[in-house]
């Protein structure tokens, strides 16, 4: 037995996107944490199916909407509607300062932004047209006979009709003047994500992290993640992928990351990256310590034409820290990270995922089948990623600093499936033997 590691992060990220959560479920849930000696909670309440929590910015933003659920037939999930208020939160993180627990906040973006691109557009519908500042700059957003218009300080934007005219802020394809969107999980009908290559897009998200930042901050917290995981979704763009993979089918993108960069060599993902450090730029303005991004995205050479040439391509800041959740082959690995200077967190998904739908609550479960007790205690460890093909140890050597913790992730992809109660129930079992090898304590 070896003595708990306490200076190393170690807690639970509940996934209160896609699920309400009750804040009487939430405080039990920080009372679970406490009583197995975890330090830490992730409020993951920005998803693709819902906003969990009041954005002070926009009141009329948050909530959730069953058509975007990523399980089971379209329309067939009626989620609780309900989102966590500004006094809920202030007291929920009352709670747990006093038992000694980090809150992180955790949205996502430029992708898993379904929910969030439908509700401005259908605001947009309801209404006419939706201004907001950013900065020192008025957007306006407006419908015309069907199509979407944009405005900055009251002039017109000559952005191309026959693409965001047509999918307003969200993400499209664009590839030799033919375009399709990026569709959103289990729906044809709705963007992924936003458009990055659309200044109205950007302005307006970055105008809803600013607003939520600035709010858990002022209530003390001083880590957060931003998300930057599966922004291109899992279909067929408008070319075959065997002919040309998705990333390279944003002309647009391409065209704005030359633009922005001064690179002429920039590619799509240029884009991204350059989206990634302005927020990273946004939270350092604010105060935050530290600033997190999944893992799937990052550096990610194998499909997009980037490389990490400075000379060539946009470069990362360096102060990210990285949860790692998926260990592929073709990601770059924890162990390539780690010599590169980046902090990681241990996401694993193969040990340290609940996910709610129907083939992971089954008995026996059909998928996620090394989330149990017994699996946890017998073959993960903090500083263990992945599994057969992918899987990397960081036990040794100079790497092993470079894990800065562990989170073990909840995620709600059919919410209906479980009451928040029993999400929390079935979770503890889970938690209680991950806790003793997070921890160091078996």
């Amino acid at each position: 037995m070896t003595s708990p590691d306490r200076k190393r992060e170690a807690g639970v990220m509940i996934d209160a996107g896609r699920k309400y959560f009750r804040p009487e479920t939430l405080a039990r849930l920080i009372g679970v944490i406490a009583d197995l000696g975890l330090n830490t909670l992730q409020l993951h309440f920005s998803e693709d199916m819902g906003l969990g929590l009041d954005c002070p910015a926009y009141p009329w933003l948050a909530g959730r909407d069953g058509i975007l659920c990523t399980q089971g037939k379209v329309g067939t999930v009626f989620p609780d509607t309900g989102f966590l208020t500004v006094p809920e939160l202030t007291d929920l993180l009352s709670l747990a300062a006093s038992k000694g627990i980090n809150v992180i906040p955790s949205l996502d973006s430029p992708g898993h932004l379904n929910y969030t691109v439908k509700r401005f557009h259908d605001r947009v519908a309801e209404k006419g047209s939706v201004a907001f500042g950013y900065g020192e700059d008025l957007y306006e957003v407006y419908t015309d006979g069907g199509l979407y218009g944009f405005r900055k300080n009251g002039k017109e934007l000559n952005l191309p009709a026959e693409t965001s005219g047509v999918y307003g802020i969200g993400s499209y394809f664009l590839t030799g003047g033919v375009a399709g969107r990026v569709q959103g999980t289990n729906n044809h009908s709705y963007s992924r994500g936003i458009d990055l290559s659309n200044e109205v897009a950007s302005a307006f998200q970055k105008s809803v992290i600013g607003s939520y930042a600035n709010l858990f901050y002022a209530l003390g917290c001083r880590d957060i993640d931003v998300g930057g995981d599966e922004l291109l979704g899992f279909r067929p763009a408008v070319v075959d992928l065997s002919v040309l993979t998705r990333w390279n089918q944003l002309d647009s993108w391409r065209e704005a990351a030359v633009r922005k960069s001064g690179l002429s060599t920039a590619v799509a993902y240029d884009l991204f990256v350059i989206w990634m450090n302005s927020l990273m730029a946004m939270m350092k303005d604010i105060g935050y310590r530290s600033v997190r991004i999944w893992n799937d995205e990052f550096r990610r050479t194998f499909d997009t034409g980037w490389t990490p040439d400075p000379a060539a391509h946009v470069q990362f800041d360096p102060s990210f820290t990285v949860q790692y959740w998926s260990s592929k082959p073709n990601y770059e690995s924890p162990a390539s990270l780690a010599r590169a200077g980046y902090r990681l967190i241990n996401a694993d998904s193969v040990h340290s995922y609940y996910v709610l739908i129907t083939k992971a609550r089954s008995n026996p479960p059909e998928s996620y089948t090394k989330v149990t007790p017994e699996a946890i205690t017998a073959e993960w460890d903090p500083f263990r990623f992945g599994t057969g093909e992918g899987e990397w140890d960081l036990s040794e050597g100079g790497e092993r600093a470079a894990v800065a913790g562990a989170i073990f992730c909840d995620w709600n992809d059919c919410p209906t499936l479980r009451t928040d109660r029993e999400v929390v129930d079935e979770m503890i079992p889970l938690l209680e033997a991950w806790s003793k090898k997070a921890l160091g304590t078996i």
